[in-house]
């Protein structure tokens, strides 16, 4: 039973040290937004710009295995729907989250360019009111300066959220114990 335990405890220690490599360019992800009625995850890339997200060699082709981050377009394709997604992220962040020293700076795309971005910025005035600015052409004069694309801006990129199903997770980890506690038999049967 010690050998066991001893096995286990350095399979958690492996899977912890592999964890944040894969996780480096990413600052927060959020699981099940609502937006428009469908559920997504998102996820805010730190790093990175438009084409090395989706479009790794600029062609305009999606999903044409060229080293992007994101093997697909981007999930919006209409500026009200990109939106209601900023709105959603801006919403699950809230008032306190910062980015890069100032207030939470977004950029959503909704078009297969760069130039068709959507760019928002929430500040809050005071503790308690949290605002949404954007797209880039309606912020205010006195609010922070976008010079977009060069000012260091965090994209967000979404995914159709698709729940592990109660029944297969339950199986799973049922034969997993089922599997500990036959190897934990066999042993002291010896």
């Amino acid at each position: 039973m010690k050998k066991l335990i001893g096995f286990i405890s350095a399979q958690f220690l492996i899977l912890s040290a592999y964890a944040p490599l894969s996780q480096a360019a990413t600052i927060t992800y959020f699981q099940n937004l609502n937006i428009g009625g469908s559920l997504y995850n998102a996820t805010i890339h730190t790093s990175g710009s438009f084409n090395t997200i989706w479009d790794n060699n600029g062609n305009g082709v999606f999903g044409d295995s060229d080293g992007s981050i994101i093997n697909h377009s981007p999930t919006f394709w209409q500026s009200s729907n990109a939106s209601l997604a900023a709105q959603a992220v801006i919403d699950a962040l809230g008032t306190s989250d910062t980015y890069d020293g100032l207030h939470d700076r977004i950029a959503v795309p909704y078009d297969t360019t760069a130039s068709n971005t959507l760019v928002y910025i929430d500040r809050f005035n005071g503790l308690t009111n949290d605002e949404l600015w954007g797209p880039t052409g309606l912020l205010p004069s006195d609010d922070y300066t976008i010079l977009f694309p060069s000012n260091p801006i965090a994209y967000v990129s979404f995914e159709n959220a698709s729940p592990v199903p109660i029944p297969a997770a339950v199986w799973l980890f049922g034969t997993g114990v089922i599997g500990l506690l036959g190897f934990n038999f066999r042993n002291t049967k010896k």
